[in-house]
């Protein structure tokens, strides 16, 4: 139908709409379900069909790739325990 209600909803932004619409077959049961490999398409055709929105899309990839792999600072170490006693914690 191409009403872009399932690339509104998709939490995690992976539909993307597509101009190929010579995906009509005649068979009536195992040519309607297509498998991801049929689907998937390769990055190269997304820029070729949306060049600004997938130049955007790559780049906040590559700023997310770029964050999880940054170094953590060292976490401080956690202050001591109480004692059993309920006093300050022995030395």
């Amino acid at each position: 139908m191409s009403c872009q209600i399932c690339v509104e909803v998709c939490p995690f932004d992976a539909i993307k709409m597509d101009n190929d619409f010579e995906a009509s077959a005649t068979g009536r049961f195992s040519d309607l379900l297509w498998t991801k490999e049929r689907l998937a398409k390769p990055n190269e055709y997304y820029h070729q069909v949306h060049p600004t929105e997938a130049a955007d899309v790559d780049a906040a990839l590559a700023a997310a790739r770029a964050k999880a792999a940054a170094p953590k600072p060292a976490a401080s170490p956690a202050p001591p325990a109480p004692s059993a006693t309920g006093g300050a914690p022995e030395k």
